[in-house]
């Protein structure tokens, strides 16, 4: 089932990418850009522990 709203999403983000060539230093840059003329933080995510993701998957 394909859903439009996610669709749209995935649409999006490759026009954006193809806007900057697939140059990830500079989509990163719009994004930051984008982020400060919005005056917050769009996506704030703790910081992953490879190393223990690494244990978790070699004991199980």
């Amino acid at each position: 089932m394909r859903d439009p709203i996610v669709e749209e999403v995935r649409n999006r983000r490759v026009e954006h990418c193809k806007k900057f060539g697939n140059d990830l230093a500079a989509i990163y840059a719009d994004l930051k850009s984008t982020e400060a003329d919005l005056g917050g933080t769009i996506v704030k995510r703790p910081a992953r522990h490879l190393e223990k993701e690494r244990k978790v998957f070699a004991t199980g």
